[in-house]
C-alpha cells in the first residue's frame, strides 16, 4: 500500500481510486500501452512511477525513493518503457508461433 509517508517522500500528488481504476481488457490494454509511453492519464502514470521508482530505489539503481520516482519518470515519458514492452511482447509471440 502506499503510505502518506511513500507519498510525501515522493513528492507525487495524491490520486482518488476512480483517477486510477481501469476498465474492460480493451481498456486496460490501451491504458497499459498509454502508460508505458507516458501519455497516460496523469494519475496512472504516478502511480506506476510510485511503484517503478520504489522498485529502483530498493534495488540500489536509485539513491532515494524520490530518485527512483524521477527516474521512473523520465523513462515513462521517454517511450523506453513502451519500446521494451514492445520487443517482450515481440519476442513471446514469436516464441509461441515456434512452439
Amino acid at each position: 500500500a502506499i503510505t502518506p509517508d511513500m507519498r510525501e517522500r515522493s513528492r507525487l500528488a495524491p490520486a482518488r481510486m476512480d483517477e486510477i481504476v481501469g476498465g474492460d481488457r480493451s481498456r486496460n490494454a490501451a491504458l497499459l500501452l498509454e502508460v508505458l509511453s507516458g501519455t497516460g492519464p496523469a494519475a496512472q502514470v504516478r502511480h506506476v512511477a510510485l511503484n517503478a521508482g520504489a522498485g529502483f530505489y530498493v534495488a540500489g539503481r536509485a539513491a532515494s525513493l524520490r530518485a527512483g520516482v524521477v527516474l521512473a519518470t523520465e523513462i515513462l515519458a521517454s517511450g523506453v518503457a513502451r519500446e521494451l514492452f514492445e520487443r517482450y511482447r515481440s519476442a513471446t509471440r514469436q516464441q509461441c508461433e515456434a512452439a
